[in-house]
């Protein structure tokens, strides 16, 4: 303990005497000539004068105020601090009214002893003592902590505050139902610095210091008033791409994407296999993260092993990362308007698309759809009633044409390739079939089927392509959600072999399934 041990305080109360005979045999003494503790024990004391029983005390940084019992008939006390070796008087009170005595110098965490004397002034003008009280043990407290400026990061705060003499110090946070709550103790004084981790960035926090220490009459612990501060912890802000440029040039099935420097901690590259018109529509699903360049100054990468003759989007968003891991982005892929997007179209390559089997390296990608077989049945209907106009058979759909179908638009959701690409780098027929038209729309204010019908019947190749003599076909619908609603993919493939196992409906409505696609693996460099 580091408390200064101090001057104690005596109070000698007084009391009135009443004149008498024996009370004129009595010794007495001026109040006024008692100022030492050698006075106090050579007093005569009168026996009808009680001694001053302490009550207690309290205290503060700065002042102690010493309480005791009333003496019955006392004139006034009188109140001792003991100081260098001596008791000192402080203060006389003539009057049996007042029972305490705040005593104001006084330094922060001491210790002080005090005394205090009853007396009473007899008819000619004598004054009698009455024993001094036990000695009253007294310990101030620490004083109010100054807290100095807070530091703070995204995901801490650093208090700091000037020292003063204590045992240590007691930290505080408030908490989200106003309370404040203790989150440490400091077991050293001189300490002067702490640090509160695992915050949340942009808040606002409030905080309470205070110094303890421990009473020197039963070691009970206490403390000086709270020094409060609040400090906000920094905010992780999204980049500044104001006036950032991104542009992509094409070389076979390559692409290089250049961009200029932005201040941040890094890039994300998104892609599509797709044109821009699916990206606006289902940006969420068409676009799947590619890269993640964690270092500001690099402004190119180039990707390889694109599949031929196929439509790409690329767009690229910049962030800065919390501590956390959590990242802060200058947009997100929902608002398709702001975002800084470059497409391309792979050249063709027809040795490349033709060869029976990939020779370059691929990867299984699953993909999850939500197949609606009645709107592919209702689609199949509404082309055989075009067929039938132009003499043409009714097709029939044919269960294995039906699942190479689905293969087909689930394929779409990785390559969406104007030349029927499929995204491990092979033609469409690969998968066995003679034929296909693919569509994709947001279907909006209309049936899938009626939607998937209109595109076909009102371009001229493909509905050429639905009215040919073909044998069997099979026709899928998939169904996906993102943040502007529905968009849908219709594929329909064709073969000039007969069905082998013709089916008229679906025992299912709709259906969600998981495919496994092989896709070339894009290859990054930067």
């Amino acid at each position: 303990m580091k408390r200064t041990v101090k001057n104690i305080m005596t109070i000698a109360a007084a009391m009135t005497i009443i004149s008498t005979a024996s009370a004129i045999n009595t010794y007495a003494v001026d109040a006024s000539s008692i100022t030492s503790a050698s006075s106090i024990s050579s007093m005569t004391f009168d026996s009808s004068v009680s001694k001053v029983t302490a009550k207690d005390y309290v205290s503060s940084a700065s002042a102690v105020r010493v309480k005791w019992y009333k003496v019955k008939n006392a004139s006034g006390y009188r109140i001792y601090r003991y100081e260098n070796g001596r008791w000192v008087k402080l203060k006389t009170i003539h009057n049996n009214k007042t029972f305490q005595y705040r005593d104001t110098d006084v330094e922060p965490y001491s210790v002080y002893k005090y005394k205090v004397k009853a007396f009473k002034k007899s008819w000619n003008g004598t004054t009698s003592w009455g024993k001094a009280s036990d000695t009253i043990k007294t310990t101030t407290r620490p004083e109010t902590i100054k807290l100095k400026g807070f530091g703070a990061s995204e995901d801490a705060i650093r208090l700091n505050w000037n020292t003063v003499n204590c045992d240590g110090y007691q930290i505080f946070m408030q908490q989200p139902n106003g309370d404040y709550e203790k989150i440490d103790t400091i077991r050293d004084s001189n300490v002067d610095t702490y640090r509160v981790d695992g915050l949340a960035d942009g808040t606002k926090y409030s905080f309470k210091v205070r110094a303890y220490g421990r009473k020197a009459e039963d070691n009970s612990i206490f403390a000086g008033n709270c020094g409060k501060k609040n400090k906000t912890t920094i905010t992780v802000k999204e980049p500044d791409t104001i006036g950032m440029t991104f542009d992509a040039k094409v070389n076979g099935t390559s692409c290089t994407l250049n961009w200029s420097k932005v201040d941040c901690d890094g890039y994300e590259i998104y892609m599509s296999g797709a044109g821009d018109g699916v990206t606006e529509m289902i940006p969420n699903v068409a676009f799947k993260k590619a890269i993640d360049i964690d270092d500001c100054n690099v402004t190119t990468a180039t990707v390889s092993n694109l599949c031929s003759g196929s439509d790409y989007t690329f767009t690229i968003l910049c962030y800065n990362e919390k501590k956390s891991g959590e990242k802060v982005r200058d947009n997100e892929l929902k608002y398709t308007s702001s975002l800084s997007k470059a497409e391309i179209t792979t050249d063709f390559d027809y040795d490349e698309v033709n060869s029976k089997t990939p020779t370059w390296e691929t990867e299984s990608v699953d993909v999850t759809v939500k197949v609606n077989y009645e709107e592919s049945f209702k689609c199949l209907e509404l082309i055989n009633a075009e067929r039938k106009k132009n003499g043409e058979a009714a097709l029939v759909m044919d269960k294995d044409m039906l699942d190479k179908a689905i293969t087909r638009a689930t394929e779409n959701t990785l390559v969406f390739s104007p030349n029927h690409i499929r995204p491990n780098g092979l033609r469409s027929m690969s998968i066995g079939t003679n034929g296909e038209n693919g569509c994709s729309s947001s279907g909006q204010g209309t049936e899938l089927s009626d939607g998937a019908f209109e595109l076909w019947d009102s371009h001229l190749p493909h509905k050429e392509n639905f009215l040919r003599d073909w044998k069997s076909t099979g026709l899928a619908i998939i169904e996906i959600k993102d943040c502007y609603g529905s968009y849908f993919i219709a594929v329909q493939v064709f073969s000039t072999e007969e069905a082998r196992e013709a089916i008229t409906s679906s025992s299912k409505k709709t259906e969600t399934i998981t495919r496994t696609i092989e896709a070339k693996k894009y290859i990054w460099s930067y």
